[in-house]
Formats: structure tokens, sequence, C-alpha cells
């Protein structure tokens, strides 16, 4: 069975070259089918219609291995393959059986191979033609097992006068993709002259120890003539000219008569074409741009060969797509391709080495050489909000007293904010003083805010209304103060005084012209932070001189029941005087300076202590409670 051979022969000829063993294996399908030329005769086989009929044997990846089995799901290129001299094209087993298993079309058409009439080199050359354009035309034939199944490329190669043949199809049709020959020899008419129009990518595979088709009177002037501007020479280090394929006793029995010994085995000859021959075929065939590393690789490096090269493949490895990966809003980016030098489609569908972004978005491209193509990896490009106009919004006023606090915002909002304070957040609740702004959103496409200045003013310290000390009297200006702190207004109001000097300072002066207690209050601000102390002051209607009398300590006051007098060390009497002026009471100053005052009513009296000869020392006002 086709696939169980192919499979032992993998098992003994190996993968071949580097990267092969990641490729799908097919089984091999195998049909026949015969073309014909009208405008000539001969051939070989029947019933492809008028003319010469040419019986091609088509080997291809199949379902199930077989005869006329289906086609592989998939598209497929097409490799027609010119047998040797006096050798039928079973004889290539090792190549078809090989090359169908990896997903090519291998057709070989029978004609030209008998030994006695000769075969005409020219006719075989136009079969290989013929059959290579003919087998193309199957994929747009609804009834053609190969509908479909072809991806449009095709090569031409072949062994010995096959492969001198492959030059001379070269003149007749146009379109193929690559030649590839095995140990050609010249032919009639000349393969060397046929090759000077060969202008396709060419591969000239010869073994050194050819005596058949020496390389220096075949090969060599063959590789010299062809024109192309990718052409490759290979002889293989110990080749042999019946090497590229199976046994086969005419080639054998003719190559038995000059052949040198020391050469390699069959097995390693043809473990090194295939080695060759599929990375090439698949590069210029399937476009697999990782097979011409593989086959450039051994022709420059493999010991086993010596090789002269003519061609430079350049391949669109590791694309990738450079330029910014964002834009503002309304703005765009422009893209780049690398590698440079390639063509370029891009997932967009534009094409070119550039281009112009103005969307988010994932963008990629596809890089070809015209041969291969390999695709890059999505670059992510985003459009980021472009912000024009950010602010700073308060939740109240911005100057306020020292315990308040103002929530700032920013406009727009969902966006990343930076403000000088470290914080990022789109609002900050501000309780000191100081300059405010913030970035609003990213990078070049964000805006700054103007500054917001927040005024926090402190509160003054608390004050105490300090007398300035004696009976307050009316119609007598008496002064009040509080302690001054810089910086600070103070603003007095009496209950039914007036002020007399020093409003909006520390100390004032007060008059009142009634008697009786009323109240007199400080208010110490700062801006609109103030506070405020209030006393009760008392006006008695007591002389001059007692206005002006010293203070009188004693405690508690206001008092209840008994109060503690520290009189003056010359005062022996005091005297009660209440509001309306009148004498309640005089007496001596008790020994301990306990003065009981439980039958006084509530309210406001001046106490005066005197001396034995009845001079006033020394008051204070009482408040009885």
């Amino acid at each position: 069975m086709k696939f169980d051979k192919y499979f032992i022969l993998s098992l003994i000829f190996g993968l071949f070259s580097t990267g092969l063993a990641a490729q799908t294996f097919f089984p091999v399908g195998e049909r026949t089918i015969t073309f014909n030329d009208p405008a000539r005769t001969g051939g070989f086989g029947s019933g492809g219609g008028p003319g010469r009929q040419i019986e091609t044997k088509i080997y291809y990846p199949a379902t199930a291995a077989g005869t006329n089995t289906n086609v592989a799901s998939g598209s497929f290129p097409v490799v027609v393959f010119g047998h040797g001299f006096a050798m039928a094209w079973d004889a290539y087993e090792p190549v078809y059986d090989s090359l169908a298993g990896r997903g090519f079309i291998v057709a070989l058409p029978r004609t030209e191979g008998s030994l006695l009439p000769a075969p005409s080199h020219g006719d075989f050359g136009k079969d290989l033609a013929l059959v290579s354009e003919r087998m193309i035309a199957l994929n747009a034939n609804a009834v053609s097992p190969f509908y479909q199944k072809i991806n449009g490329r095709r090569a031409i190669g072949g062994h010995s006068m096959g492969g001198g043949a492959t030059y001379l199809a070269n003149q007749y049709t146009t379109g193929v993709n690559c030649y590839f020959t095995f140990a050609a020899a010249e032919t009639n008419p000349s393969a060397i002259s046929a090759a000077a129009g060969m202008n396709a990518p060419s591969l000239v595979i010869a073994g050194s120890f050819d005596c058949v088709a020496p390389p220096n009177d075949n090969q060599v002037p063959i590789y010299n003539a062809i024109s192309s501007s990718c052409k490759t020479y290979v002889s293989i280090t110990g080749g042999y000219h019946c090497q590229f394929n199976a046994s086969n006793f005419n080639c054998n029995f003719g190559e038995g008569t000059c052949s040198p010994s020391g050469g390699i085995s069959t097995t390693d000859q043809l473990n090194k074409v295939r080695g060759l021959l599929i990375p090439y075929l698949s590069y210029f065939l399937k476009g697999e741009c990782a097979a011409w590393t593989s086959f450039d690789s051994q022709v420059n490096t493999a010991p086993w060969l010596t090789a002269i090269q003519n061609c430079t493949q350049s391949l669109p490895l590791n694309p990738q797509v450079l330029g910014l990966n964002s834009f503002c809003q309304g703005a765009s980016v422009n893209l780049g391709a690398s590698p440079a030098g390639f063509s370029y489609n891009w997932n967009t569908g534009d094409t070119g080495d550039s281009l112009s972004v103005n969307g988010s978005g994932a963008y990629s491209f596809e890089a070809s050489n015209g041969i291969c193509a390999t695709q890059s990896a999505a670059f992510n490009v985003t459009e980021i909000p472009l912000v024009q106009d950010a602010q700073i919004s308060a939740s109240g006023p911005l100057s306020f007293c020292e315990g308040g606090s103002v929530n700032l915002t920013v406009q727009p909002s969902g966006l990343p904010v930076s403000w000088n304070t470290g914080a990022s957040t789109e609002s900050i609740m501000v309780s000191q003083s100081g300059s405010f702004s913030a970035f609003v959103g990213s990078a070049a496409c964000g805006d700054s805010t103007d500054a917001i200045t927040v005024n926090v003013t402190e509160f003054p310290q608390a004050i105490n209304i300090t007398a300035s000390g004696g009976v307050i009297a009316s119609n007598v200006p008496y002064s009040f103060s509080v302690v001054s702190e810089p910086g600070v207004t103070y603003i007095w109001a009496a209950q039914n005084g007036s002020i007399v000097s020093g409003q909006g300072t520390a100390q004032v002066s007060v008059l009142w012209t009634s008697t009786g207690a009323f109240t007199l209050n400080c208010t110490a601000s700062i801006g609109d932070c103030s506070v405020t102390d209030e006393v009760l002051a008392v006006v008695s209607p007591v002389s001059v001189e007692e206005a002006v009398l010293p203070v009188l300590g004693v405690y508690p006051n206001p008092v209840h029941d008994e109060l503690n007098i520290n009189a003056p060390l010359n005062a022996s009497s005091y005297k009660l005087i209440d509001m309306h002026g009148r004498v309640i009471r005089i007496d001596s100053l008790p020994d301990n300076g306990l003065l009981s005052l439980v039958e006084l009513h509530a309210g406001v009296y001046v106490l005066i202590c005197m001396d034995d000869a009845g001079n006033q020392l020394a008051a204070v006002r009482l408040l009885k409670r």
C-alpha cells in the first residue's frame, strides 16, 4: 500500500532538513490522466483526445492512500517531473512519494521513455511544459478530481535527460515559479543554449561522482548559462548519476561502465537531495519563508556539498508594527512596517509601508517579498480623550475660618487626575491655606487647571475683659482692656453706655450716665473669624472719690453666704451700699476676715473699707446671689 510504503521510507530517510518535522504528512493517492496536444503526434497512452497522447502518472496528498482516492482538503502546488533516458516514472518513487506526502501534486509524463527509437528531447520538453499548464487548468474544471485543489503555483524538474528537457520546457511555457534538475544532461536541441532564456529561480543539483553526465560538461555550463537572478548550483560530494532515483537497471548498467568507487550510498544521496528539494519547493511553491532559510543554510554551511549561488532572497522575517500605541482624540498616529523593502497588506485593507490611524484598534500587516509572506503580531492603538478645559469647582467659599473646609473637584470627570498635593482622586477636601491645581487626563492629551487659592484664617486667641479697678460710677469714664494680639481688631459694645475712647483697640474707656447692671462685650476679629467676651458692669451712684478707690480684694464674687475680705492693713471698718446709693450696713471688719451676707437680698452692692478716721481705703463691687 502506498501510504505504508511512504511511511516506511520516511522512517528510513528521516526528515531531511531543519524545520520539516512540523509539516503535515498526507496519505499518497495515485491516478492516471492522459493529456493531448492537437498540434503534435505520437506520445504514449491513449484517450486524451486528438493529437499527441501524454499519459501522466499523478501522485497527490489524499484523504486515504490508494488509486483514485479523493484529494485531501486544501490547495496544493504542482510539480511536473521528467524521467531520465530509458527510465520509467516509477524509478522516482522516493522523490514523488516524499513530495506528495508533504502536500505537493506531482505529475510524471510517461512519454519518450523508450530506448529505441531514441527519445525526442524537444518533444519531451514540450510535454513537460504542456502538462504543467494542463494541471493548473484542472483547478477550474468542475468535473476534475483536482477542482479547487491547486494553488496556481508550479515547478518543472527532471533527472538526466528529463533535467535537460526541463530547460527546453522553459521555451514553451511562461509563469513557472521555479525549476530544478538532478544530474541534468545536455540534450538535442541544446539544454545549455535553452538555459540562457531561463529567468525563473533555478536549482541545479549534481553528483561529484557522476560519470554519465559529468558536471563540468553538463550541469556547470547549464548553470552558467541560466539568466535567472536566483540560481543555485549544488554538487553532492560522492554523489552518483543513478542515485537520484531508486535502483534502475538501465541507468545502473550505463553508470556501471564508468563509475568510480568510494561514493555515498543511495539512501544517503536521496536524503540529501530531498533535504534540499523539499524546502526549496516549499518556499517557491508554498510561500513558506522559513523553508528558504533552511535551504539557504544547507547550501552555505553543509559539509557534504559544494555550492555556487547567485541569489539573494530578502525574507520578511520578524515583521513588527512600529509607532506610538496611543494618540489624542481628534489627532492620529502614523504606524510603520518593519522590516522595510517589502510589500504590505494591512488588516485595514490598506497597502504601503505606513498607515495613518485615527481610531482605537488592533493593527497588523502581512509582509511579502512576492513569494512568501509573514504576519505581524497585532499592535494595539488606543485613542485617548483630549482634555482642553480642565477646571476646579469648589463646594463653598474659598476663604473661611480655622476648623472649616472646602471640597475641590476637577472637571471633566472619569479621567486620571494628578493634584499638586500628590492626590489622584477627582475630589480633595482642603482645610489649610494654599494654592491648588491639578492635571486632568493622560500624558500629552491632558490639561492643567488654573490654580485656585484657599485662605484659612486662624481665630484670635481667647480674650478676657479686665476692669481697671475701683468702683464703676455713673458719669465717670472707666477703663476696660483685653490682652492685645497683633493683627486683631477689637470692637466694644457697652449696654446703655458709650465708648469714650479706644474703640477698635485692646483698651477702651466707657461712660455710663445711669446706674444699674449693664453688659459690656468685646469682639476680637481677624477677618471674619472672631471670639467674644462679655462682663457685667455694675454702675453705682457713688462719689468721684469712691469711684477711683483701689480695688478691694474679696472672694468669692459673686457671693452667696460668706465673703472673704483681704482688706488693707489699716482698715478697721466697712460699709455696704446698694445700687440705689443707700448705706445698708456699717460695721467693724471681722477679725477672721469672714463677712456673713446671709441676710442680704440678691443684687449688686458696693463694699468699701475704711480706717479708724473714716477714710475710704478700697472698694469693690459685689454680686449677691
